[in-house]
């Protein structure tokens, strides 16, 4: 499992392989696993974990702008911390949170 960054300076560059076991959090904390410096990307933007029945799934964790997925799905949770109901991730989907993006290839 790769993502792969699909927008900005990074674009065309893979992030190390998934680990099925952990969680793997974006937004613009330094502490998250992939970063985004841009203003329009939550703190704590939303989550890809591994789910035993589902594979992969994405998670918003309350942005304030949502996350799109391959390219018209729009999740979103509600603004303070709740998560939205997973998205069952494929092969080839891009998430997006405004003009930033990651390629999700298995």
């Amino acid at each position: 499992m790769e993502l792969r960054y699909a927008s900005g300076d990074l674009s065309g560059q893979s992030l190390p392989p998934l680990d099925p076991t952990k969680e793997y959090n974006f937004g613009r904390l330094t502490t998250n696993d992939v970063i985004s410096e841009l203003a329009s990307v939550s703190r704590a933007h939303a989550k890809i974990y591994y789910c035993k029945d589902n594979g992969w799934v994405l998670t918003d964790k309350g942005s304030a702008s949502g996350t799109f997925v391959h390219p018209k799905t729009f999740i979103s949770a509600k603004a303070g911390g709740s998560n939205s109901m997973p998205v069952m991730l494929r092969d080839g989907m891009t998430l997006r949170a405004y003009t930033f993006a990651l390629k999700f290839n298995l």
